[in-house]
């Protein structure tokens, strides 16, 4: 779990316990700790291991496969990394990162081929999900292949990933941003906004975001609350800045914990917003609407997106329509 969870064995328990992830629930004895051992060493790069996976007499590596949030390589966010910077935990993870984003891509295979060859890895369990965070495949990754295999589950769920059918985007309002929706809180693959030292560009280009709140499971790391512009006061007051901090500092990725522009509620956030389009009218302001960059299966559009949605054989539009209102506090009501 790398230095999610505050870094600490008893943080990175409540983290699972928070996602359902308990004794009772898997029917096995859950171990946190943050120990570790060196394994191997990449020039430079010292390559960690948890102590307690070193116990073990096999290994099934098992995650999650997707397109990472900042690099772009043979293989990404998946089980290579759940190895090289989870099984790594805090220290293997600062390590990997202190390598900078720019190396990032090209060692991690070459991390990944230390741990298959010194621990008693026996194989991987890769999940892919759809557009819709559904699970479409769980694929058997064997130690042979291992990272060949996981590379080509990476291009099928790069395929698969959600993005805005729009021509563009003058105001995004996101309501909630979260590590368990992205390990950017907001996935810089669907907002385009850069995180990380390195670039990022997405098909729809975005003008000004507006996050509104900071999901229950992130336990208050806002890893990611710097992609966007504008936030609601409530929201800075749920952020954590130790956890967050823990998680940005490791990674290197300080861009990800920077300020928005802070303002009172929902409402101040989101007229300030559309005061900074560059539209001559306000009903000519382009406005989305989105649960979170997981869910983009059902959008909130203004009315001068209808034109654009027709002409799309991917959208369909529907009848039902509101107007964007706010309860007395000022918070949007949706």
């Amino acid at each position: 779990m790398g230095s999610h969870g505050n870094a600490t064995a008893e943080g990175q328990a409540k983290l699972l316990e928070s996602l359902g992830i308990t004794e009772t629930a898997i029917g096995a004895k859950i171990v946190s700790s943050m120990d570790t051992e060196q394994i191997g060493q990449i020039k430079d790069w010292p390559v960690f291991c948890s102590k307690t996976a070193l116990q073990c007499d096999g290994i099934i590596v098992c995650g999650r496969i997707k397109p990472h949030t900042s690099i772009r390589g043979y293989v990404e966010s998946g089980l290579s990394k759940m190895m090289v910077v989870g099984l790594g935990k805090h220290l293997g993870a600062t390590m990997f990162h202190r390598q900078g984003y720019q190396n990032m891509a090209s060692l991690l295979p070459k991390g990944a081929r230390i741990f298959l060859d010194r621990l008693p890895v026996l194989c991987g369990l890769g999940i892919i999900e759809n557009a819709y965070d559904q699970t479409a495949l769980i694929e058997y990754v064997p130690i042979d292949h291992f990272i060949d295999q996981e590379h080509c589950l990476l291009e099928a769920a790069r395929q698969k990933m959600p993005r805005f059918l729009l021509d563009e985007i003058d105001v995004l309002i996101v309501r909630q941003l979260g590590k368990e929706i992205s390990g950017g809180g907001m996935d810089p693959n669907i907002t385009g906004r850069s995180i990380t030292p390195l670039p990022m560009t997405a098909p729809t280009p975005i003008l000004t975001i507006v996050a509104l709140n900071l999901t229950e499971a992130s336990h208050g790391n806002a890893t990611g609350i710097g992609g966007a512009d504008i936030i609601p006061r409530h929201l800075l007051d749920t952020v954590d800045l130790e956890s967050t901090y823990t998680n940005v500092l490791t990674s290197g990725a300080l861009t990800a914990a920077k300020l928005p522009i802070v303002l009172p509620d929902d409402e101040a956030a989101i007229r300030t917003a559309l005061s900074c389009a560059p539209r001559k009218h306000i009903d000519d302001v382009k406005i989305v609407y989105i649960q979170d960059t997981l869910h983009l299966g059902e959008l909130w559009v203004s009315e001068n997106y209808r034109t654009c949605a027709e002409k799309c054989s991917e959208l369909r539009w529907t009848s039902d329509t509101r107007q964007l209102s706010f309860d007395a506090s000022g918070n949007l009501i949706f």
